[in-house]
């Protein structure tokens, strides 16, 4: 995944704002709009945007939820919440509204088990933020000094579960006095897990060094206001345009770079004309009770009427690309549907135990598939019981405006052909519209 700018959005008082090293009393307002912040930030190509309740932090529980919610609702791009959430039902309450990830301050220095707890529910949707000054945790929106350094939190966070930290150096927040460069150092020296910088980072020169480190990502604040850093500039500089060489080479079949326009094509208005979910359906083996897997689950086109369809059952939306499960979430979260689990899957393999699924549905994702087709059907054939069924939708290898491009295709007879040799058996093809077909294999 590329370096992320991640622009922020303080709230204070229904405002947007910026503390000077976290002092509430040293306040610069931005704008009375955090909505249209949040879609400036979008317009200008952000990756996610990072929103922290001032208020929330202050008082130990969320003050702005309903105007978080405004900003999720009103922009596609990933949002992060942190800022008061000491609860689970503070985490899960803002998840449900289609937040992608919450972001977890003082719970973590003060309830580990809290903590343990909420990684155990949602997973990687849980981020810790070590804010630190001199090295020492600060908490309570940064009023009080903890007996406890940042390197004992993040270690005992990961041994937790905790999969990535947010860092930010207080005496350089708001100071644009560039990150704390040789903390972050010792920080990567004794973690795994995935770290974004935060505080005093103010040109896109610091965060090429950042990239450079290992860094996911930073967080960029007043510089983005100020016009110290052009948002657009900053975003495009690690955005590595698509060169056809997949994890096969030249000429190779997928890479797994994120990309927008592939995003945008699973969301366009003209897909839900032209692909019916129910239509598709109709060709499916489907009962109320089933549990379904929905690879390569993308923004959630068919997980959402999966679980309506499935209602007594449950549906596991699966993708590589952490961004399409981020969007993924939004969908349910909009939908309101209670019955899906949203996860990150590996490229050959299913987070799930043998023999726990009734049927699995790849919708134009099988072509994308890094490594043998054949093993990938026999994973699959394996997660699925006895009688299960596996579904293949993708693009017919014709000459057409849509789609991949054709040496990135596989004909029916060659996708039959890939899931008798991993074991299953070939039920039928069906042309779902003028451009896809579905194939059908059984477990026997």
């Amino acid at each position: 995944m590329p370096f992320e700018v991640i622009p922020a959005i303080d709230i204070r008082g229904g405002k947007a704002v910026r503390l000077f090293q976290g002092d509430f009393a040293k306040e610069t307002v931005f704008s009375d709009d955090p909505v249209s912040v949040a879609r400036q930030w979008q317009e200008a190509g952000a990756p996610r945007i990072h929103v922290v309740d001032l208020d929330g932090a202050k008082s130990g529980q969320p003050v702005n939820t309903e105007l978080i919610k405004a900003i999720v609702r009103g922009v596609a791009t990933p949002v992060q919440v942190g800022g008061g959430l000491r609860t689970i039902e503070a985490m899960r309450t803002l998840l449900d509204l289609g937040v992608s990830r919450v972001i977890l301050g003082t719970a973590a220095a003060e309830e580990p088990t809290l903590v343990q707890e909420a990684v155990q529910a949602f997973g990687e949707a849980i981020i810790v933020g070590v804010d630190a000054k001199d090295g020492i945790v600060a908490t309570h929106g940064w009023r009080h000094a903890q007996s406890l350094t940042a390197v004992n939190l993040i270690k005992s966070m990961e041994w937790l579960g905790v999969k990535r930290f947010i860092y930010t150096d207080i005496a350089r927040d708001g100071a644009m006095a560039g990150p704390n460069v040789k903390a972050l150092q010792e920080l990567l020296a004794i973690t795994k897990a995935k770290l974004v910088a935060s505080g005093g980072v103010s040109s896109i020169e610091q965060m090429r060094q950042l990239a450079s480190m290992g860094i996911e990502g930073a967080i960029v604040g007043k510089a983005v206001y100020t016009g110290e850093v052009k948002l657009k500039e900053a975003v495009r500089a690690f955005s590595h345009p698509h060169d056809g060489k997949g994890h096969h080479g030249e000429g190779g079949r997928h890479t797994h770079k994120f990309r927008p326009e592939r995003m945008a094509l699973l969301t366009a208005a003209e897909r839900r004309e032209s692909l019916d979910p129910e239509k598709v359906f109709a060709h499916l083996p489907l009962k109320d009770n089933q549990a379904v897997a929905d690879v390569g689950c993308g923004p959630g086109y068919f997980t959402v009427p999966f679980a309506k369809r499935l209602s007594k059952g449950k549906v596991y939306a699966f993708d590589v690309q952490e961004e399409m499960l981020e969007a993924a979430r939004k969908t349910v979260a909009a939908a309101g549907v209670k019955n899906v689990e949203v996860a990150q899957s590996a490229e050959m393999e299913l987070p799930l135990k043998v023999g726990s699924l009734d049927g699995v549905f790849l919708a134009f994702v099988f072509h994308e598939v890094e490594g043998p087709l054949p093993a990938y059907m026999a994973m699959l054939k394996a997660k699925v019981k006895a009688g299960g069924w596996v579904a293949i939708l993708d693009w017919k290898k014709e000459p057409m405006e849509d789609g991949p491009p054709m040496h990135e295709r596989l004909t029916e007879a060659e996708v039959r052909k890939i899931g008798e040799e991993g074991g299953l058996r070939f039920v039928r093809e069906a042309a779902v519209n003028a451009k896809q077909y579905l194939v059908l294999f059984k477990k026997a």
